[in-house]
């Protein structure tokens, strides 16, 4: 696999990590809160799931609050995406 796959595979699976979760949240509003729990009982007790740089730590929180502001529909593009579905019904 080249460097070019190796990124679009990436990409993929980033992108449906995000939609997994979208869709657990939506199916359960406190699935995010629970999912920060696990990392927090990770962290105490010094968890493989926990050991991360802290940019990583950083980067975990940012993908979880963007998830959150696309299931609340707080995403300027979901937004819009959601007036262009109403407008076409």
């Amino acid at each position: 696999m080249n460097a070019a796959d190796t990124a679009a595979k990436a990409e993929a699976t980033d992108h449906l990590l995000k939609a997994v979760i979208a869709l657990l949240t939506v199916r359960d509003p406190e699935f995010l809160n629970h999912l920060n729990q696990i990392f927090a009982l990770a962290d105490i007790h010094d968890s493989k799931i926990s050991r991360m740089r802290p940019e990583a730590w950083a980067e975990v929180r940012r993908e979880i609050q963007i998830v959150h502001a696309f299931v609340q529909g707080e995403d300027e593009t979901i937004g819009a995406a959601q007036s262009e579905i109403k407008i076409a019904h």
